[in-house]
């Protein structure tokens, strides 16, 4: 490689324009390695130093990992080097922005380490819901994260290691679920040629098809007990929001089909005793919200329309705005967002069935 050719002086001066993601890549070639680990010693003043923080927790025997010393020790040496990295920052707005873009990056980089390793999504739980636990009941790291805290609304609380952090993920993974839907059931080997063909209701055990979808599914299921661990309640401060973040969690995944995530995700939240009936009515209820919204809308509209609404209801009678009256509404406003399967909801009722005699 050209990098291991250039000399140490020139070396730095190209990582300075290379952000953490890529040095972090850099650091594995062996004949840099070196200089990579001297140079972000020296200029990652959070990211790196929590990086081998969280390497060193993740290298320790499993039954250490668990242990609520070990998870308090972790978390209490982040929120050291977090804040040492931004107590140089004076103005006070500046700081907890700094503080937020690196517990935003520790963040991340969790998600990054639960969905290419296996066996270490339950520790992460419980590590980031000690640290989320810290944060709470210190005042002073609320502080130096948000100055207006005290007067804030729960409506969007600031804490670390939110499940809305990693919603994205989620519906990531439930729209692939129905892109991936029983893969498996689309091969066929044929008796003659030995060649592997479609519409099969069996899979090609060591098909690379097979191997793929298999490797896909552990880590989505890795994710869905990892992303269900972070709705444990660990302040009323933040009750509401997580119950309602959990009712889009589990909307995204009945209507997409992706029942068995779902469930992994209930069992790890604690809400495994929710029947079928129960589950289904998250999505009917939300139904019945956004209908009585545009009821209500409708009705403001007509009664007291602004000036914009009144321009775009004339254009829309007199036809004049064709070309916006074809556009394709919102997704959240399509009907089949809040529609269940008829499929999705036997699987559904298999599924717990199968649990609950299990």
């Amino acid at each position: 490689m050209l990098l291991t050719a250039l000399p140490t002086e020139l070396l730095c001066s190209i990582f300075s324009y290379l952000d953490f993601r890529d040095l972090e890549t850099l650091i594995g070639i062996g004949p840099i390695k070196t200089i990579t680990h001297d140079y972000l010693i020296e200029h990652s003043l959070f990211e790196y130093p929590a990086t081998l923080l969280l390497l060193d927790f993740e290298a320790l025997p499993a039954n250490e990992r668990c242990l609520q010393s070990t998870l308090e020790m972790t978390a209490n040496a982040f929120f050291e080097l977090l804040c040492s990295a931004v107590d140089p920052i004076t103005n006070r707005f500046e700081r907890g922005m700094k503080f937020g873009e690196y517990l935003g990056t520790l963040e991340q980089w969790v998600a990054r380490r639960i969905l290419s390793v296996e066996s270490v999504e339950t520790d992460y739980a419980a590590l980031c819901l000690c640290i989320r636990h810290v944060y709470l009941e210190r005042p002073a790291l609320r502080m130096l994260h948000d100055p207006k805290y005290r007067r804030r609304s729960t409506k969007f609380p600031f804490a670390p290691f939110l499940p809305r952090e990693y919603a994205y993920i989620w519906r990531q993974h439930c729209a692939e679920a129905v892109e991936m839907k029983y893969p498996w059931y689309r091969w066929r080997c044929s008796a003659t040629t030995g060649d592997y063909h479609q519409d099969s209701p069996l899979a090609p055990l060591l098909s690379p098809q097979h191997r793929f979808i298999t490797a896909h599914l552990c880590r989505r299921r890795r994710f869905a007990r990892f992303f269900g661990s972070l709705f444990q309640v660990t302040s009323v401060y933040l009750e509401s929001h997580l119950s309602g973040t959990f009712d889009e969690a589990t909307r995204e995944a009945l209507v997409s089909g992706d029942v068995e995530s779902m469930l992994i995700m209930c069992e790890a939240a604690g809400k495994a005793s929710m029947d079928p009936e129960e589950l289904m009515m998250i999505v009917a209820l939300a139904e019945e919200r956004l209908l009585s919204y545009i009821d209500l809308m409708g009705d403001l509209m007509s009664a007291d329309p602004t000036p914009e609404q009144a321009a775009r209801m004339n254009l829309a009678s007199s036809g004049a705005d064709g070309d916006t009256s074809h556009q394709q509404p919102p997704e959240w406003l399509m009907p089949s967002r809040y529609r269940i399967d008829t499929s999705n909801q036997l699987r559904l009722k298999v599924s717990v069935s199968g649990q609950s005699r299990s």
